[in-house]
């Protein structure tokens, strides 16, 4: 009789196991593959359907905060550009970029999240928010398909009951996790909003121009060589331009959505810089480039180390000198102490070396003293020395230099193309006196080099003792060398150059 009651219990357990985990294996059953809510470990369909590479918008309005609650991002007008629109207290659209890693980031996680969706609707007194994700029809569909999710305001066990409805299709209640609602509070996509101004240091720019004070700097680049362009044309100090670049990947405004009035005077500082960017259309390619500018003017917040900024992006077109906006006029604040970063002396972005070449790249020198001329008529040139290089050899003339002739010359080369000047400044006019110096360059003679003429004068060498400055003119740029230690250099320049 045990035998038969061993049995019997055996089979009971049995059968109840089976009752107990059919329901389980059904549900599995179901329910499509793929990953898993971590919350609720059911899998499910994806609360987005269409994939994040494919949206092109998406909206949120809460109906208890109409004005801070409603949140719109589309995509920008270059690649990986994301905007957020909004209207101002003056009704104006205004757009700025966000952070797209934020807009992939709500979008991925409302993609690869899947859940059960097989509860009843939201009924419309629950519906606290709208997201609306819009995405391009498929196959011949060329409508954007617009999927609407509706939430409550009210979290329950880590989870808000929603609903959701693609175009055509029932709407469909489901649980969605407190950590994916929360993306979508109240002012929380306004968190997403860029403060930089500038592009990142992996957009190449091109072209500076700082205008402070009624006088304007400009920096071009040409590779991976910077100049100064205006007022004047010199080489530019490479390390002070990219502090001055650094500044600007750093230089943020913020308050812009806070409606902030500017003043109607003239700004006070302007920075614009310029990456090229041409437009094509079919076999037409158009020069083009994109403007990153921001003007500042001085307010009452100046105290506070902050003062009222307007910020735009455009597009130029260079061939017509149209602009057309891409994204701003914002309005904001930015930082005195990030102004000050972005916009030093223009003595302070002039190149320390006279020449920006390397010495072996000199192929000439001609050097040249001014003699008299008549009132009113420049002074004629009388040729004192002459070297041209050939190969890797200097000749006076016909005459290899050799000796200590040849060792000035090249201390003197290696100073200019070499050594930092110890003082950089700013002529109030082009220098005209001291001794003119053409110096060819880049070349395999002399006659076809780019040639630069530099005037030089020497400052305290009088009587061999003491300090001695080499003054090196080119246009209005003065740079100064210390050549008091270099008896040999100072000797052999003393007897050529002017000295006062």
């Amino acid at each position: 009789m045990s035998k038969w009651l061993v049995i019997g219990a055996v089979l009971l357990a049995i059968v109840l196991a089976g009752l107990t985990f059919w329901p389980a294996g059904a549900t599995r059953d179901r329910a499509s593959g793929g990953n898993t809510d971590g919350e609720s470990g059911v899998a499910g369909t994806p609360i987005l359907e269409s994939s994040p590479s494919r949206v092109e918008a998406m909206a949120v309005q809460w109906r208890d905060h109409p004005g801070a609650g409603s949140s719109r991002v589309v995509r920008g007008p270059l690649p990986e550009v994301w905007l957020s629109v909004w209207t101002d207290d003056a009704g104006v659209e205004r757009r700025w970029p966000v952070a797209a890693t934020s807009v992939r980031g709500a979008l991925r996680l409302l993609h690869e999240t899947r859940v059960l969706m097989d509860g009843p609707p939201l009924a419309e007194r629950d519906r606290a928010a709208m997201i609306e994700i819009s995405a391009p029809g498929r196959g011949n569909d060329f409508q954007n398909s617009v999927q609407k999710i509706w939430l409550t305001r009210t979290p329950l066990d880590g989870k808000r009951r929603a609903s959701t409805q693609m175009p055509g299709t029932p709407e469909v209640g489901f649980l969605m996790s407190e950590q994916i609602a929360s993306l979508f509070e109240p002012g929380a996509m306004s968190e997403w909003l860029e403060r930089g101004i500038f592009p990142p240091a992996a957009t190449p720019v091109g072209r500076i121009e700082l205008t402070r004070g009624g006088a304007t700097v400009v920096l071009g680049r040409v590779a991976q060589m910077w100049s100064v362009r205006s007022p004047l044309v010199s080489g530019a100090n490479r390390a002070k331009v990219n502090e001055v670049l650094l500044a600007l990947q750093t230089f943020t405004i913020s308050r812009i959505t806070d409606s902030i009035e500017v003043p109607t005077t003239p700004p006070i500082a302007v920075i614009n810089a310029e990456m090229d960017r041409p437009s094509v259309d079919g076999d037409k390619v158009t020069r083009g480039a994109i403007r990153y500018r921001v003007e500042m003017w001085a307010g009452a917040s100046e105290r506070a180390g902050e003062i009222p900024a307007r910020a735009t992006v455009e597009r130029i077109d260079i061939e017509s000198g149209s602009a057309m906006a891409m994204w701003g006029p914002v309005q904001g604040v930015v930082s005195v102490e990030s102004l000050a970063a972005a916009m030093p002396p223009i003595g302070d972005l002039l190149g320390r070396q006279s020449l920006h070449v390397p010495t072996a790249d000199v192929r000439g020198v001609r050097f040249s003293v001014a003699l008299g001329g008549a009132m009113g008529e420049s002074p004629s040139q009388a040729i004192v020395r002459e070297w041209t290089k050939q190969g890797d050899r200097w000749k006076a003339g016909e005459t290899p230099l050799v000796g200590a002739e040849l060792e000035n010359l090249s201390r003197w080369l290696a100073l200019l193309c070499e050594t930092p000047a110890e003082t950089v400044k700013v002529l109030s006019e082009v220098a005209s006196d001291g001794a003119a110096w053409e110096i060819s360059m880049g070349a395999s003679d002399a006659a076809s080099g780019v040639v630069a003429t530099l005037r030089m004068k020497l400052v305290g060498a009088d009587g061999g003792e003491g300090d001695a400055v080499l003054l090196v003119r080119a246009g209005r740029v003065e740079r100064g060398y210390d050549v008091s230690t270099n008896a040999a250099l100072r000797a052999w320049l003393t007897g050529m150059l002017p000295s006062e």
